[in-house]
């Protein structure tokens, strides 16, 4: 399996093949995207090794919103459109040009109503990245987001059966704090901290500074 994510200038992608308990990694790269040569670059990405490997789209930050949100008292067949209306003003676009998905948000000892996660995407800028994938014969079969599949790996690890707390950093200056136990999220929160706010810190201090 190939996972792969495509910013603005970069596409950065992994094969991983399933291994006697847990996934092994067999390759990585990094390559410069330029515009009106996207396609080419993912016919590279999916030449020789990675032909005809199922492929997973992560999403980058700047594609999706990830919201909290109640859940409508509708039925499983509308809660998608239902949810779309309450949450249509956080979108930052048109809910015109969105796609979305909810998973439940786990509820606390003294919580009764059901919350969801809205994942909802600019579905002209995921369409894009699909077209590119599709004009490489890239066998897609899973688009997700980055909260998830950090979660994924998180599940395959011990601690996880007690619960594990992790600080992401996602972007310059962003990260996420995420937490999870027994391959549940139970917590995604963005904080306006990232690596390159932490790299300004640094180099501002004086070489006999206590960390």
């Amino acid at each position: 399996m190939v996972g792969i994510e495509i910013a603005a200038t970069s596409v950065v992608w992994v094969r991983l093949r399933r291994g006697s308990d847990k996934p092994v990694l067999e390759a990585k790269d990094s390559l410069a995207l330029v515009h009106s040569r996207e396609t080419a670059t993912m016919t590279g990405v999916f030449s020789q090794k990675n032909e005809d490997a199922p492929c997973v789209l992560v999403l980058e930050r700047e594609d999706y919103n990830l919201i909290q949100s109640p859940a409508p008292d509708v039925d499983e067949a509308d809660l998608r459109d239902a949810v779309l209306w309450r949450v249509k003003d956080e979108l930052g676009f048109s809910v015109q040009d969105v796609v979305l998905d909810v998973f439940d948000f786990p509820l606390g000892k003294n919580q009764h109503e059901r919350r969801l996660y809205v994942a909802a995407a600019n579905a002209s800028r995921i369409q894009r990245k699909v077209d590119w994938l599709h004009g490489a014969d890239a066998e897609l079969c899973v688009i997700d987001i980055p909260e998830q599949a950090i979660r994924n790996v998180i599940s395959l690890l011990p601690e996880d059966q007690t619960g594990i707390a992790l600080l992401f950093m996602m972007e310059r200056e962003e990260s996420v704090i995420l937490l999870c136990r027994q391959g549940v999220l139970h917590l995604a929160r963005s904080i306006p901290i990232g690596y390159e706010r932490l790299r300004r810190g640094y180099a501002g201090m004086s070489a006999d500074a206590s960390l």
